[in-house]
């Protein structure tokens, strides 16, 4: 919703009620400041210094056991009037959504009992533009993505993305012969002894096969950075040999450009988006994540980065067409302009799984030997609840995981763009 008014001198706008987060402390509430006491689940990006801002944290679903109790407490004691408001309802795609909360056009907003209380999960967002006195403002966007995800190396899904088209003949074919000796009704010609292989030979088999595929894709990229030599023309003199030891500015950044940004753009971006689909996933944004930092000046710096991170997730229900290469965000993108400097938008939550999810990330982990990865700035969780990991953390978490320990979880994130 957007809007030039200050929504607080609205009478009949909507304050959202909560359970309070880790990130809140009421000591800190100030009367003069209201931003201060304000519950966020991100920290709020500081783009003076960078154009491109990512905050990525778990969420907990865990609430205190009073606390459904609490909301009608508060109700009916201080006779507030409850309204529901939400712009969509978000939810994966194969789960049953509620038939009462079919999106409709516009925002819903509706006046209900005290009866009819019924706390939920929503994820709302709420984009100021304020525009510095004497200094340059930028126009501001945000998206927030909220996924049932795991996370791999840009780099081991870039070369699954390249062995794709090459291997879909041969996996199909293994695969079907997999099915059919587990059924016993594979058919062959007397005697042959294709027929006595049992099904762990057949999983070695496919194993060696995306090996020798992924290894060509490896070898096919070292061959175009070697084409480019550094210790030439490059003062620094970083002999890149591989993904790895390029270095930013060096002869081989400049010369091969975007054909270093992986799967993020171009060709690849579709043809990754078809191995996903074809494993019931997809990637709700091509942007990477960066392994040690949550800003840079540039989306291209994250994509040329081999350890950067991509999210790979549960499609969204409205996201119908798993091979658009277009970014699936929870709710519209927040636009800012000197015209629109308020901007809002809240959605319904439901956080139910379909019964194979996890399933469908490990059968894509295991056959393309993709490197998942754990990264996270925190945990997203209700105060009273505990949790093994941080609410905040002062570094981002980035680590290698092995395959066994892929846990998919869900995860908010969101970027800030500015465009000075």
């Amino acid at each position: 919703m957007e809007s030039l008014l200050d929504p607080t001198r609205d009478p009949s706008s909507a304050c959202v009620v909560a359970l309070p987060s880790t990130s809140y402390d009421p000591a800190h509430c100030s009367e003069d400041d209201p931003a201060t006491s304000m519950s966020i689940a991100f920290v709020e990006p500081e783009m003076d210094s960078a154009v491109r801002f990512v905050e990525v944290r778990d969420v907990s679903l865990k609430k205190p056991a009073d606390a459904d109790a609490r909301f009608r407490r508060l109700v009916h004691d201080l006779l507030l009037e409850p309204l529901q408001v939400s712009d969509s309802k978000y939810s994966l795609l194969g789960t049953s959504p509620d038939s009462s909360e079919v999106d409709g056009a516009g925002r819903k907003y509706k006046r209900i009992s005290r009866k009819q209380v019924k706390p939920r999960w929503k994820l709302f967002s709420v984009a100021v533009w304020t525009p510095r006195v004497g200094a340059q403002a930028p126009v501001m966007t945000q998206s927030t993505y909220l996924c049932y995800c795991i996370g791999v190396t840009h780099e081991s899904l870039y070369y699954a993305t390249k062995a794709y088209e090459p291997l879909q003949d041969p996996l199909r074919f293994i695969r079907l012969v997999q099915q059919r000796l587990a059924r016993r009704t594979l058919s062959c010609q007397k005697g042959d002894a294709f027929v006595r292989l049992p099904v762990e030979i057949w999983e070695l088999i496919k194993y060696e096969l995306v090996h020798l595929e992924l290894e060509r894709a490896r070898a096919d990229m070292a061959a175009r950075i070697k084409e480019h030599p550094c210790e030439e023309q490059d003062e620094s003199g970083c002999g890149a040999v591989d993904w790895h030891t390029v270095r930013d500015g060096c002869v081989a950044a400049d010369e091969l450009g975007y054909d270093l940004t992986g799967v993020s753009t171009g060709e690849e971006l579709v043809t990754c988006r078809k191995l996903l689909s074809a494993y019931g996933l997809s990637m709700p944004s091509s942007d990477p994540l960066f392994e040690a930092r949550r800003g840079e000046d540039s989306f291209y710096a994250a994509s040329t980065r081999p350890d950067s991170v991509a999210i790979i997730a549960l499609p969204a229900a409205h996201e119908k067409n798993l091979l658009d290469t277009a970014d699936y965000t929870a709710h519209d993108v927040l636009e800012l302009s000197d015209s629109h400097i308020y901007n809002d938008a809240v959605c319904n939550v439901s956080f139910d799984v379909p019964a194979n999810a996890n399933l469908r990330f490990a059968a894509l982990v295991r056959d393309y030997h993709l490197d998942p990865v754990e990264i996270d700035d925190g945990e997203v969780r209700v105060a009273g609840t505990s949790s093994s990991c941080l609410a905040t953390r002062s570094e981002r978490m980035y680590a290698r995981v092995r395959p066994e320990q892929l846990c998919p979880r869900w995860k908010l994130f969101s970027t800030a763009f500015a465009d000075w």
